[in-house]
């Protein structure tokens, strides 16, 4: 006989505890549902903040002069915002490309001494070395991401130029700077950023040449770079950031000619960089780069006139550059590349001063021209770049002063040279170029004209 099995019935009650665990359950979950979307709201909230801040108003501020500080302060804000994003290991990929960005923008307005830039070196290298290790993880998975390209492509360019400019570090800087070039070489022809990313990258490599003064090695790269830009398509030539990658390409092509003897080719060279420089001026004419580009052409150009003896040109092209410097200085005075140029257009100017011999007026200046260096070593906390400028300066100074026969204090100024051109003897870092040179030549004016000064008497060079 088979047993019939009772049905269970189940009770209201325990319906009803059912329902009360399903409706609890369901609750839970919107309520997870909305703190998760809240959280990504704040997320994506704090992120657009921090763009804003790092991309769009920076580069909206960087376009006036007087807003080094406030580009300083931007950078670090939001980049803030940004690092707390990018510390979370599930971040999206454009959110730590991000980061990098920022990284590397708050390194150059920390440690360079440009337009609108603070010289901190020491400080700025740092960051720039947060960004690296954010970025080249980031390529080596997205090569063909031309945003991820464009920043790495910087990053090396950044590196390159501490390394020439900084460090002397010239070989390392050539390497990266090829490196540069072979990232961002896919998407220069078709890619505005990119195209003048290519174009300095190879100037960069040729600098590593002229830095040593190997002008015969470094004008096929200047002159390819200048090659490239004119291939591209007209409408961007005319951008305003190639036509200021046009004017460093040209002052620099300039100075290699001029050092190689080809005079004409030199002058002809650098007015044109006077006039792509002008104009890239007149059409942004409170942009501290724009100013910074036209002082540097105006001096350049003043150097090579001074020495192939146009003296009424040379003072006329060191008058504009100096002029322009103090403008730069006069609305930014935070600003070390307004610093900078102040100092290296007054070196000239006073030279000029003294081959008119108008020596009171050349030694004022000089001495202002000293006071500016070291306020830039200073600022760059002691970095070998600053005191090698320095160490030109004074030897410049001195030669100032030994022309107005105070030869006590030409002397004064070689001796200083001197002390720190073999300090850096001593540590290892000399160039090549500068101990048969710099350091050879401030030896032999010590020698020959302060122990004690035989041969000043009549005025005649040591």
């Amino acid at each position: 006989m088979t047993r019939r099995r009772t049905p269970v019935l189940i009770g209201a009650g325990v319906f009803a505890l059912l329902l009360v665990a399903l409706v609890a359950t369901l609750a839970a979950n919107v309520r997870a549902e909305q703190a998760r979307q809240e959280a990504e709201n704040r997320f994506e909230q704090t992120r657009a903040i921090a763009k804003t801040m790092l991309f769009d108003v920076y580069d909206e501020v960087s376009r006036t002069a007087g807003s080094t500080q406030a580009r300083e302060m931007l950078a670090r804000t939001g980049l803030d915002y940004l690092d707390a994003l990018a510390a979370d290991a599930d971040a999206p990929a454009d959110v730590r490309l991000e980061a990098g960005r920022g990284y590397l923008r708050l390194s150059q307005v920390t440690g360079g001494d440009q337009a609108g830039e603070l010289a901190r070196h020491r400080d700025g290298e740092a960051l720039l070395t947060r960004a690296e290790e954010i970025i080249t993880p980031l390529y080596a998975q997205n090569p063909g991401d031309i945003e991820v390209a464009r920043t790495m492509a910087q990053v090396m360019l950044d590196k390159a130029g501490s390394n020439i400019y900084t460090h002397n570090q010239i070989d390392l800087a050539r390497e990266q700077a090829q490196r540069a070039q072979a990232i961002i070489e896919p998407f220069a022809t078709h890619d505005l950023d990119a195209a003048r990313a290519y174009a300095v990258a190879i100037q960069a490599e040729g600098d590593t040449h002229g830095w040593s003064d190997d002008y015969p090695s470094a004008v096929p790269h200047f002159e390819r770079a200048l090659a490239f830009l004119d291939g591209l398509p007209e409408s961007m030539r005319e951008e305003i950031a190639l036509l200021r990658v046009r004017g460093a390409l040209l002052r620099l092509t300039g100075e290699a000619y001029h050092n190689l003897g080809r005079t004409e080719e030199a002058r002809v060279t650098l007015d044109a960089t006077v006039e792509n420089n002008r104009t890239v001026l007149e059409r942004t004419p409170d942009n501290p780069n724009a100013l910074r580009s036209y002082a540097i052409a105006n001096w350049y150009r003043a150097v090579v006139h001074r020495t192939n003896e146009r003296n009424a040109a040379a003072r006329a092209s060191i008058e504009e550059a100096h002029r322009t410097a103090q403008t730069m200085r006069a609305r930014d005075p935070n600003d070390a590349g307004a610093v900078r140029m102040v100092a290296i257009t007054g070196e000239v100017y006073a030279q000029v001063l003294a081959d008119l011999g108008r020596f009171a007026e050349s030694y004022r200046l000089s001495d202002e021209v000293i006071a500016a260096h070291r306020s830039l070593v200073e600022r760059s906390q002691g970095s070998q770049g600053a005191r090698r400028s320095l160490a030109a300066a004074l030897a410049t100074t001195g030669g100032n002063y030994h022309n107005g026969r105070q030869y006590a204090r030409a002397c004064t100024f070689w001796r200083e040279a001197h002390d720190i051109y073999e300090s850096f003897d001593r540590a290892g870092t000399l160039s090549d170029w500068d101990r048969a040179n710099a350091l050879a030549e401030m030896q032999n004016f010590i020698r020959e004209g302060c122990n004690p000064p035989r041969r000043f008497a009549s005025g005649e060079a040591p």
